[in-house]
């Protein structure tokens, strides 16, 4: 990953440990353990408050805020403040200094980038509402409001003055910047007697110098493979079968209109000796499946039958783990399999069922999902969306015997073959 070397120097990291091993925190609990007690929203609004300031009062600052973004070093309009911070925006002053002379304190400044050590500013690209980015951007016009993401209440600023709060959903229809923390940036390592530190992209995609194509649209689709499936052809291994199918089928397989059922149930053998019914023979439901067309049919009652969900995640990827928990719906398919043993008085024909209750994850495996990525805005987080193509199911075979279901509830009854047709 793109290493980025910045100095964050103040004294509050000057007064840190002496001891070298201890001068260096390599994750970012530990480097936020150090910050100032501002929250991010205080830091952020205090930070808005100044940069409205500066920006309403020096093209100069537009021109460079501007010149900053278009270079998206991240893939997008941002301005990391601790890259820029130092640079030179107009007679000899630093984007910094500008900032310092419009702070109430000499330590206001230090406390916001103590608080905020990936603080951002973004030129939202607003161009799919009305004709805003940073590149459309009118700079000989003063007016601009600064926002701030993790401001509940999206208090406005202009020119350091509180205008108002915008409406909960509403787009900026006016020249705006927003305060953020960069997403696309991790924390590496703070060394705490220099003041030094070391920033890495989270992932290689956001890393300019890297990029050999058009940068990523705000949006993209595409299908990943889920679970593998099953080969529904495999036949099933003799040493599945009680041992009187194995017997059956090896002394008739040869025999031209024989019936292995004559062998099971009366001993009938190749020989045609006539044998005796064995009444303690029943019929196993051993296994069964459902073709994927006909799942919309059998998940069409709301609130009872197992359904596809379509679930979201702000900021990362789930988890496969994840995804198979929040796919599927609660709930269970229920499968009744009729039996009946007939006789001559068709009044009294016997009915048997076989009831099962069976998770949608046993019947079916979901070859691909489809992912849908929307990248963050000025105004929300980068999210994920999955959904499945029902096209995109595929069967399994579902065993009861091997799901905890007693012999009772998978066996038919016994009937005479004599007596019942």
């Amino acid at each position: 990953m793109k290493k980025l070397l910045f100095i964050f120097a103040s004294m509050f990291f000057m007064f840190a440990c002496t001891q070298e091993e201890e001068n260096l925190l390599p994750t970012n609990e530990k480097a936020t353990a150090e910050t100032s007690k501002l929250n991010t929203a205080e830091a952020q609004l205090r930070f808005a408050k100044l940069l409205s300031q500066a920006a309403s009062s020096s093209v100069e600052v537009r021109n460079f805020l501007k010149k900053e973004a278009i270079k998206q070093f991240d893939n997008d309009y941002d301005i990391f403040y601790p890259i820029v911070k130092d640079k030179i925006v107009t007679d000899g002053k630093s984007f910094k200094d500008i900032l310092l002379s419009y702070c109430n304190t000499p330590n206001e400044l230090t406390e916001i980038e103590q608080s905020q050590l990936l603080l951002n500013i973004l030129i939202p690209d607003l161009t799919l509402f009305w004709n805003f980015n940073a590149e459309k951007w009118d700079t000989n016009n003063k007016e601009i409001v600064v926002l701030c993401r993790d401001d509940e209440r999206d208090t406005m600023y202009e020119n350091g003055e509180n205008i108002g709060q915008m409406e909960k959903g509403n787009i900026p229809g006016f020249p705006c910047l927003v305060v953020k923390n960069n997403e696309r940036l991790n924390i590496k390592t703070i060394n705490t007697r220099s003041g030094e530190i070391t920033y890495e992209f989270i992932s290689d995609a956001y890393d300019r110098s890297k990029r050999i194509d058009k940068p990523a649209t705000r949006h993209s689709e595409r299908d990943d493979a889920l679970e593998p499936t099953e080969n529904l052809t495999i036949g099933i291994a003799s040493s599945e079968f009680k041992a009187n199918i194995v017997e059956a089928w090896n002394e008739l397989k040869n025999i031209r209109g024989a019936y292995q059922r004559d062998y099971i149930y009366y001993g009938i053998t190749k020989d045609n000796k006539p044998g005796i019914l064995n009444r303690n023979i029943r019929e196993e439901l051993y296994r069964f499946r459902i073709q994927p067309e006909a799942f919309t049919k059998i998940s069409d009652q709301d609130k009872v039958d197992p359904t596809l969900q379509t679930p979201t995640q702000e900021k990362r990827y789930l988890t496969y783990d994840e995804i198979m928990k929040k796919i599927w719906s609660d709930g269970m398919f229920e499968f009744r399999f009729k039996s009946y043993i007939a006789s001559d008085n068709n009044d009294k024909a016997m009915e048997h069922l076989l009831t099962f209750s069976v998770n949608p994850r046993d019947l079916f495996s979901i070859e691909k999902i489809h992912v849908k990525h929307k990248n963050s805005t000025a105004f929300r987080h980068s999210k994920n969306f999955y959904s499945v193509n029902p096209a995109n199911l595929k069967s399994k075979w579902y065993y009861p015997a091997k799901h905890s279901y007693t012999q009772n509830s998978v066996f038919t009854l016994p009937w005479d073959l004599y007596s019942n047709h």
